[in-house]
């Protein structure tokens, strides 16, 4: 009967692999949980940068438009300025040209005219007072013609006032898109940090994982090789007894067979 204690030992080793098979299993499914969470965690965060680089995107695309208006508007406010330019140097060289102001033209045309028909003259001087006069008055129209622009200038630095203004208005609003498309790209930034770090946190439990089913595999398998040595021990001392029971029946029918 020297099976039992060694049968009473691997039954012993037997529940000691149980007990610590059930507590791989456990902490097994803890990692598991832990595993589950983290990827959960990951894809929220993963569609939260989607969602923020939309965003951005948006923002930076809206920038862009303004820029290309501000632009546009520039472009055309420096057209505006340089046609005012061009009336004001158109203006100087009629002043250079004729030497003299519109104001100092007409008050000289009055003192001709006046002098004309108030003062005796002989031809020549007529002939050359109404000459000047007749010069006079086309330097007035001259001026004149000018004039008649003074309400179109008006309109153009109406115009430039307003373009000014709406080209500050744009500028504004590009400005504080560009702080939101920065405050957009700062969260990814801060979400693909986190993201990192739960990566690496995932890669670690997912190599506990897989080293906690090795264990689970190895102390199974050991388990299974303790059960069949259980079983084969319990098979011999089986056919241990009942080799026994027959020697003592056979043994016992001898006796009576003597008896008899």
């Amino acid at each position: 009967m020297s099976v039992i204690p060694e049968l009473n030992e691997l039954r012993q080793e037997a529940r000691e692999l149980e007990k610590q098979l059930q507590e791989v299993k456990k902490t097994l499914k803890e990692k598991v949980e832990q595993r589950n969470k983290l990827v959960e965690q990951i894809r929220a965060i993963s569609k939260g940068i989607a969602e923020n680089r939309k965003q951005r995107d948006e923002s930076n695309a809206q920038v862009k438009k303004l820029k290309e208006e501000i632009n546009k508007m520039i472009s055309e406010l420096n057209s505006l300025r340089n046609e005012l330019r061009t009336r004001d140097a158109l203006r100087n060289r009629l002043k250079a040209k004729f030497k003299m102001s519109e104001e100092e033209a007409k008050k000289r045309l009055s003192q001709l005219e006046w002098r004309l028909v108030t003062e005796p003259h002989n031809p020549k001087e007529e002939a050359l007072i109404v000459n000047e006069i007749e010069r006079l008055r086309s330097i007035i129209t001259s001026y004149d013609k000018l004039s008649t622009t003074t309400e179109k200038e008006k309109e153009i630095r109406d115009k430039m006032v307003e373009m000014k203004d709406k080209i500050t208005e744009l500028r504004n609003k590009r400005s504080l898109l560009i702080q939101s498309s920065d405050a957009y790209h700062k969260k990814i930034l801060e979400l693909r940090s986190t993201r990192e770090n739960l990566i690496k946190d995932l890669e670690k439990i997912r190599n506990e994982i897989q080293e906690l089913v090795k264990q689970k595999n190895d102390l199974f398998m050991k388990l299974v090789e303790k059960d069949a040595k259980a079983y084969l021990l319990m098979s011999s001392l089986r056919a241990q007894k009942d080799f026994t029971r027959e020697r003592k029946l056979k043994e016992e029918l001898e006796i009576k067979s003597k008896i008899a």
